[in-house]
């Protein structure tokens, strides 16, 4: 078996992934939470690609998925996205104003919450579980992480009892989901 050599840019080239791409649909799912406000501080509006993962946050949840295939580490821009294509871009992190350390805030469940397996639930349904817990998300990103109008994929999915985000895992994608603040 050939193993691929890492795809490697340089800043400001354009990289065309296409549905043939076994990392295509998993870069999809983790486009979904780039920020797009420039007011935040981390509004970095792009993927970081480390250590076979890609990730990306908008302060509010964070989509983290594992890659198949090796890509070059850094930010890449996503500039478009749609069902058969995905462009992406690299590009320099600005000076102060690097990526999250992601890896720190992923929960370990020593804790105590409520685990919620979500095997062939419905987006609608699952969320109805979650409530239940007491605890409540924005749904656009409950939808977001579990999948749109189809059975949803299977997830695991962690709710602390205290303070913190809900966590949604399975065998390649991970996502964390700040609870909506009580008033």
């Amino acid at each position: 078996m050939v193993i691929p050599a890492p795809v490697t840019m340089e800043k400001g080239k354009v990289i065309k992934l296409g549905q043939d791409n076994p990392d295509f649909k998993s870069l999809i799912w983790v486009a979904r939470a780039v920020s797009t406000d420039e007011t935040r501080y981390y509004s970095i509006g792009g993927i970081r690609i480390e250590a076979g993962f890609a990730v990306a946050t908008d302060g509010h949840r964070l989509h983290c998925a594992r890659l198949q295939e090796e890509y070059e580490e850094g930010l890449y821009h996503v500039f478009k996205k749609g069902n058969k294509v995905l462009l992406l871009m690299r590009f320099e992190e600005a000076q102060g104003n690097a990526y999250p350390k992601w890896s720190k805030i992923v929960p370990d469940h020593t804790e105590k919450g409520t685990l919620l397996p979500f095997l062939n639930h419905s987006a609608t349904n699952s969320y109805a579980l979650l409530v239940r817990t007491g605890r409540t998300v924005h749904y656009e990103y409950h939808q977001d992480v579990m999948g749109k109008g189809r059975p949803c994929d299977e997830f695991n999915c962690f709710v602390p009892r205290e303070v913190g985000a809900v966590h949604y895992w399975n065998s390649e994608r991970m996502a964390l989901v700040m609870p909506i603040r009580e008033q």
